[in-house]
């Protein structure tokens, strides 16, 4: 998995990941708060056009809900296929 985005608040931290299966052509990212997951979907088929947006509306419901966007410094590699 690769790390996309970073946000946090009051000393918590919250992670947008990215895992790629080439099996059957998907993307899937997970949101890990404080290392628990709590969110994943994945994109796949006639889906997979619609991945960026909801990466941007999730990454928009953080901020707006008060978290701050942090720089991911150590950019993970891509995702190596499942």
């Amino acid at each position: 998995m690769r790390i996309l985005r970073r946000f946090v608040k009051s000393g918590r931290v919250a992670e947008i990941q990215e895992r790629a299966i080439t099996v059957f052509a998907a993307v899937e990212f997970i949101v890990f708060v404080d290392g628990s997951m709590v969110k994943s979907e994945l994109f796949h088929g006639k889906r997979l056009s619609d991945y960026p947006a909801a990466l941007n509306a999730l990454a928009e419901r953080f901020v707006d809900n008060d978290w701050t966007e942090q720089p991911v410094n150590d950019p993970s590699p891509p995702v190596p296929p499942i």
